[in-house]
């Protein structure tokens, strides 16, 4: 079975599949909060747009640049999994005495204390104004977005009409 690439680009099956990893890419880097692979996206598939009319070829392109820069991003940071504040005690001795015990859990609440006052919350979450400017800076896009999309229907019912003309 010899599969041809170019039936592939045209395939409308093979568009709803693309679209819809686009869309579930989107609301991935959404739901993480990260607008700046939004944009990366938009502008990528905007740019795109004008090398080629293939929406299969713009989403895709889009789609794997994106993930890779952003992939490519998350290369050097370090990735801590685990419990902060699981307190592990290792008795060597059963007969320890209670003073003892008090005193290191005295300490390790001290510790958890100090570490609390240093932690710092992000600021980027707290200012919705910034984020409200950034999605407002985004409609031009969305509706050049949509407005293709558009042309990409118009099109398809085009092209079915003359396939529907050229049978009979």
């Amino acid at each position: 079975m010899k599969i041809n690439l170019k039936s592939l680009l045209k395939d409308k099956n093979v568009l709803y599949i693309v679209l819809f990893l686009a869309v579930s890419n989107l609301f991935g880097y959404l739901m993480m909060n990260n607008l700046n692979a939004i944009v990366l996206f938009s502008l990528v598939g905007f740019a795109t747009s004008y090398f080629s009319k293939n929406m299969i070829v713009v989403l895709l392109t889009a789609i794997l640049t994106t993930n890779f820069l952003m992939a490519s991003q998350l290369v050097g940071k370090k990735v801590k999994e685990g419990l902060e504040n699981k307190k592990d005690k290792k008795k060597t001795d059963e007969h320890e005495s209670d003073d003892e015990e008090k005193e290191e859990d005295k300490n390790e609440d001290k510790n958890e204390v100090e570490k609390e006052v240093n932690v710092k919350k992000p600021e980027a979450d707290l200012d919705i104004d910034e984020h409200m400017k950034k999605l407002e800076s985004l409609k031009p896009i969305m509706d050049n977005a949509e407005n293709m999309l558009g042309k990409l229907e118009s099109m398809s019912d085009k092209i079915e009409g003359l396939k529907n003309f050229m049978s009979n």
